[in-house]
């Protein structure tokens, strides 16, 4: 129906699973830091490692940012699975609604507020098969009466967990801070990226002229 159903790879047949006798385990996030003008959107990059099998039950998350500095805009946010196409966060959350329907419950459980964007995600019968990293696009407005110069962070937590065979269902936690510059000069690792992006264009220029002669 839409094309965040990649995110469901595979629902298992409907299980009631224990929970395992572990300690939560930290699920690995990579993350970018992004910077802009006031009155620009940025986007922070939370890239989920689920690149070995993970049979998801449960998924909880948080963003916490500034309220005065940052707006989070979830109609320009999107969710990426692997290397597909991102899609809408909001055709998202209504695509696990579909896959995952509990009546009287609101499921997924989203909450949009100053300060906070979460949501709760829980499958009540069976598991949805992840093999790829899922990538959140966070996109944030910058309040334009910030200051150049300004550094905030954005605190992307939560908890995931998923069904293990022989063990039951293990708590993987999640914890990862982003940091916007409101700034129109990149930082060091945007500098880096474009120093070597200029050396590869002067390199192929420099190949070029010599084949001419």
């Amino acid at each position: 129906m839409i094309a965040c159903a990649a995110l469901a790879l595979a629902l298992g047949a409907a299980t009631t699973a224990a929970h395992a006798d572990t300690a939560a385990q930290v699920l690995p996030v990579s993350v970018n830091n992004p910077y802009g003008l006031p009155g620009s959107t940025v986007f922070t990059r939370f890239t989920m490692d689920f690149s070995a099998l993970y049979n998801l039950v449960s998924f909880d998350m948080w963003l916490d940012y500034a309220p005065g500095q940052l707006t989070f805009d979830q109609n320009a946010s999107s969710l990426q699975y692997g290397s597909d196409a991102p899609v809408n966060l909001l055709d998202a959350m209504q695509a696990l609604a579909a896959i995952a329907p509990m009546e009287g419950v609101v499921n997924p459980l989203v909450v949009d507020q100053p300060g906070q964007f979460s949501a709760s995600f829980f499958l009540p019968f069976g598991t949805l098969a992840l093999e790829q990293p899922v990538t959140l696009h966070a996109a944030f407005s910058i309040d334009a009466s910030v200051p150049l110069g300004t550094p905030t962070q954005v605190h992307f937590h939560g908890l995931a967990s998923q069904e293990l065979p022989e063990l039951g269902l293990s708590d993987d936690s999640f914890s990862r801070y982003a940091t916007v510059s409101v700034s129109a000069i990149p930082e060091p690792a945007h500098w880096l990226m474009l120093v070597l992006g200029l050396t590869t264009i002067a390199l192929a220029g420099r190949r070029r002229i010599k084949y001419r002669f």
